[in-house]
């Protein structure tokens, strides 16, 4: 009976990480499906999805790479579908890969718990006021989640959005962030 009850929390969790997985899909279906898109479609290609959080929630900003023109086109869902398009932040000759959602398997709750664990470790004395997560794609997709904290600091987190690894974490003051060293 245990191993019952254990496989059908198992089913439960599983299909509550698919679901979540699930609706960053369809923001990128929906994105896809808009006019806006159909202008640019044959130039770009997905290649991460953006938020700034307060209290787990926000807005989504789903960006694609315009691979003919080098430039960074993004596009945020409200009751339409807006585009805006921008220099992209990279070295002249580095690739910007491709993201391909059906890879992820660690949703944003996953990550998030998966972050909020090693906070609470590493950095309890930190109150975190925004958040910052991007799903983006350095050699394998991972979930790059930035804490905004009341003291003025930075806490990163890379998170393998396959397998839920860390990959790295670390903190560093927001002031010395334009600072010569």
């Amino acid at each position: 009976m245990v191993q019952f009850i254990r496989i059908i929390v198992k089913l439960y969790i599983l299909n509550i990480i698919i679901s979540y997985v699930e609706e960053l899909k369809k923001l990128v279906e929906s994105v896809e499906a808009s006019e806006e898109f159909k202008e640019v479609k044959d130039s770009v290609y997905l290649c991460s999805l953006f938020s700034i959080m307060e209290n787990d929630k926000g807005e989504w900003q789903v960006d694609y790479y315009n691979h003919k023109e080098d430039k960074m086109v993004s596009f945020v869902v409200n009751d339409k579908v807006s585009r805006e398009e921008s220099k992209i932040f990279k070295e002249k000759e580095s690739k910007v890969d491709r993201l391909e959602i059906d890879k992820v398997k660690i949703d944003l709750k996953e990550a998030f718990k998966i972050a909020n664990k090693l906070h609470k470790d590493k950095y309890n004395s930190e109150t975190v006021n925004k958040k910052i997560v991007i799903l983006q794609v350095v050699k394998k997709p991972i979930w790059n989640l930035t804490y905004l904290t009341a003291a003025f600091n930075i806490i990163n987190f890379k998170i393998d959005a396959v397998s839920g690894e860390i990959i790295s974490d670390n903190k560093s003051s927001a002031l010395s962030l334009g600072s010569k060293k």
